[in-house]
């Protein structure tokens, strides 16, 4: 069997993580120390949400700045890259529910992590959205077809919470977590680490699930990462916090 690539689980926190010298930031810039170089990054964003199962198909994932209220600073950054042609109809080839689309653009989410973590930008880029009428399982189970991605050298990542739930925050209150925040983001990384993903992948049956999770795409990429998991890799959880009273910051990594 071939070595696999690590994979990740992000949550990427405001778009100032871009340009800011913060904890996230430089854990994110750390991480090419753990890692070899990939052929090719395939990210999937909660911000690529379609009807379908959708892969960037253009030439040049030009970035978008989907966000409002910031500092100039922050809409002058760009993480411009090419894309990798034949792995992108590769993976159209090998899975045919996924189609080609020319319709989006490198959103904030993959940027701002990408920009510390591989400033030189000389990684081809791939986004695959987020299909909103699938359920938990057939998104899980889509994601094992994608498990020979990382045999071949492809860095796939994700990003969102495991909680969510931007109505109960407190911007200014860094410190403070509801109880219930912290018990389902513990319970998950339990869960997690005794590889019961049933019980993840049914998480409507997890106790605060519907305080924890707000927007189902903002939980579903954790499942992702976890259909690419093999049984004897191992687990690390970074970044590992919650803020703002719900918004955790944990973040997954897998490798052999």
């Amino acid at each position: 069997m071939k070595k696999l690539f690590p994979a990740f689980f992000f949550w990427h926190g405001s778009p100032m993580s871009a340009i800011e010298d913060n904890d996230f930031s430089r854990t994110w810039k750390n991480i090419w120390k753990t890692i070899e170089k990939p052929k090719a990054i395939l990210a999937i964003s909660a911000h690529f949400e379609t009807n379908h199962t959708y892969i960037t198909t253009r030439e040049n994932l030009k970035t978008i700045h989907d966000f409002y209220g910031f500092p100039e600073e922050l809409f002058r950054q760009n993480y411009d890259v090419k894309w990798d042609k034949e792995l992108a109809f590769d993976i159209i080839k090998n899975i045919p529910e996924i189609k080609p689309s020319e319709d989006f653009w490198l959103d904030h989410w993959v940027w701002s992590v990408l920009i510390h973590m591989f400033p030189e930008k000389n990684i081809p880029v791939l986004e695959l959205s987020i299909d909103l009428n699938k359920k938990a399982l057939e998104h899980y189970e889509l994601w094992k077809k994608l498990k020979y991605l990382r045999e071949n050298w492809v860095l796939v990542m994700w990003s969102w919470n495991i909680v969510h739930s931007l109505w109960l925050i407190d911007w200014y209150d860094k410190t403070t977590i509801y109880p219930w925040a912290e018990e389902f983001n513990e319970n998950v990384k339990d869960l997690i680490l005794k590889n019961d993903f049933e019980k993840l992948i049914d998480y409507k049956n997890l106790k605060y699930w519907d305080l924890a999770i707000q927007w189902k795409e903002h939980f579903l990429p954790l499942l992702y990462i976890l259909a690419l998991m093999e049984p004897w890799e191992k687990i690390e959880f970074f970044n590992d916090k919650i803020e703002m009273w719900s918004l955790s910051m944990t973040s997954v990594k897998i490798w052999e």
